[in-house]
């Protein structure tokens, strides 16, 4: 078991939530974590349904030469990068 402390806005809003539904805060934090956890199982696909769902909606990829494209990035994009914040003093080292 672990304590955790919680302050500021959050901490307010789970008063509040206790005071107006008469709970103590642990009970509004298992109800919150309860539903935030069934939400997410109800809601996540199988994977039968991604792999259904993944042949009748197939991705298009062109024919791309890569490195083609990286030497364009190095050269062009990489090289203003570079300037750019060489100008401005913002290189990391």
């Amino acid at each position: 078991m672990a304590d955790i402390t919680i302050t500021g806005e959050i901490a307010e809003r789970l008063q509040e939530i206790a005071r107006n539904t008469h709970q103590a805060v642990e009970e509004v934090l298992r109800e919150a974590l309860d539903r935030y956890t069934q939400d997410d199982l109800a809601t996540r696909p199988s994977f039968a349904e991604m792999a259904r769902l993944a042949s009748e909606n197939p991705i298009e990829v062109g024919a791309a030469d890569i490195s083609e494209r990286s030497r364009e990035i190095l050269e062009n994009e990489y090289a203003h990068y570079l300037l750019k914040h060489l100008h401005d003093g913002e290189v990391d080292e």
